[in-house]
Order: structure tokens, then C-alpha cells, then sequence
């Protein structure tokens, strides 16, 4: 999509971050998505179903915009 630039990634593995960021083009990788919230609009998160409420929360209460893979949590 024209609209989209990805701008940040984050894995639990930060050399797999690191890797994606490269091969993508990908101007940030990090450890932790807190890390990223002020460079971003918007997180798709795909996580384990266990993480989706806690993480899809704080996001949204960083007042970012979030697309949570489903289903939404356990």
C-alpha cells in the first residue's frame, strides 16, 4: 500500500529484528514495542493469544492504533 511506510519492528530475538529491518528496509528494530511507540501510528501485533489483551492495551492507551491478530485473547 502507497499510504503505509513500515517503519519498526520488534521481536522477542533482537538479531531477528535486526535481520527482517535489514532484508525490509526497515529503519528501527528493537526487543520491546514500547521502544517503538513514539516513531509509529500504528502496531499490527502478532503475538501469542496470551499477550494479545495486555500489549493490544497499553497500546491502545499510547493512543496508537492496533490490528490484532485473532482471537483477540484466550
Amino acid at each position: 500500500m502507497d499510504e503505509v511506510c513500515v517503519t519498526a519492528l520488534a521481536d522477542a530475538h533482537l538479531e531477528r529484528a535486526r535481520a527482517a529491518a535489514v532484508r525490509f528496509d526497515v529503519p528501527l528494530a528493537c526487543v520491546d514495542y514500547r521502544d517503538m511507540l513514539d516513531s509509529v501510528d500504528a502496531l499490527v501485533l502478532a503475538l501469542p493469544h496470551h499477550l494479545h489483551a495486555p500489549i493490544g492495551e497499553a497500546v491502545l492507551r499510547a493512543g496508537k492504533h492496533a490490528l490484532i491478530e485473532k482471537p483477540l485473547a484466550n
